[in-house]
């Protein structure tokens, strides 16, 4: 069987986050970590497992990342918590450059 490759343009400040925040989560999904952004799934995983997708899903996102807004979100530690912090800082800026185009 054929293997896809997939990569996701790295987010920075100027293009659209919801468009990236997508494809990160088709990205995700294609490497079995998006759970990972799931708090509930989580609590019902075992420790070892989650541990290992959280490394995999906080890695991919960061590297997804242009080095000016891998910056400001570098002190997150879980994959979980930086995705909170790039929807805090960018959700609502994406929508103000998509109205404005």
């Amino acid at each position: 069987m054929a293997s896809i490759k997939f990569e996701v343009a790295s987010f920075d400040d100027q293009n659209n986050f919801e468009l990236w925040r997508i494809k990160m989560n088709v990205l995700l999904h294609l490497e079995g970590s998006v759970r990972a952004l799931d708090r509930n799934y989580l609590d019902d995983m075992i420790t070892a497992e989650i541990e290992k997708m959280e490394e995999r899903a906080h890695s991919t996102i960061q590297l997804s990342l242009s080095d000016k807004v891998f910056r400001e979100v570098a002190n997150e530690e879980t994959a979980l918590g930086l995705w909170n912090e790039l929807e805090s800082l960018y959700t609502k800026k994406s929508l103000t450059i998509a109205a404005s185009l």
